[in-house]
């Protein structure tokens, strides 16, 4: 009996170490960078004025833009897309706009060290202003103000 409350007692040490070791990983693999955005824009399906923001990419394929301000978060999912940047320029967190007409919404992100982006997807009002605009928008990049 001694030796099965042993086993137990290993068991339990072990699974806690492992449980341990997966949340460090997990917060180790977010990438978190501070923003100034000069400009109202579109995340997702919620229009957010121009201030202070933190970007978020959470491992699970979702990207969190939380005012700083307001203490406020919006999660968007991220598409399998990606886009790529110069190498030369990857040491700084990105942030990538589309616009369409008078609006702007974050279509890509990222991170510090990051080659490739990863494409935001689209809310309704990005799909309803692309389809009205007949293709593709222009281009506004913000880079990281803090890390």
């Amino acid at each position: 009996m001694k030796n099965l409350n042993t086993y137990k007692a290993a068991f339990a040490v072990l699974a806690l170490g492992t449980l341990v070791g997966t949340m460090s990983a997990a917060a180790a693999d977010r990438s978190m960078a501070r923003f100034d955005i000069p400009f109202q824009f579109v995340v997702g399906n919620e229009v957010l004025p121009a201030g202070h923001y933190e970007v978020v990419l959470v491992p699970d394929a979702r990207v969190m833009v939380r005012e700083v301000s307001e203490a406020k978060s919006h999660v968007v999912g991220l598409t399998r897309n990606f886009q790529s940047r110069s190498a030369v320029n990857s040491e700084k967190s990105l942030l990538r706009f589309s616009k369409y007409g008078d609006t702007l919404f974050l279509s890509a992100v990222w991170g510090a060290g990051a080659v490739d982006a990863r494409t935001v997807a689209p809310g309704k009002p990005m799909i309803e202003a692309s389809r009205a605009e007949a293709g593709a928008g222009d281009e506004v990049t913000v880079g990281a103000s803090l890390r």
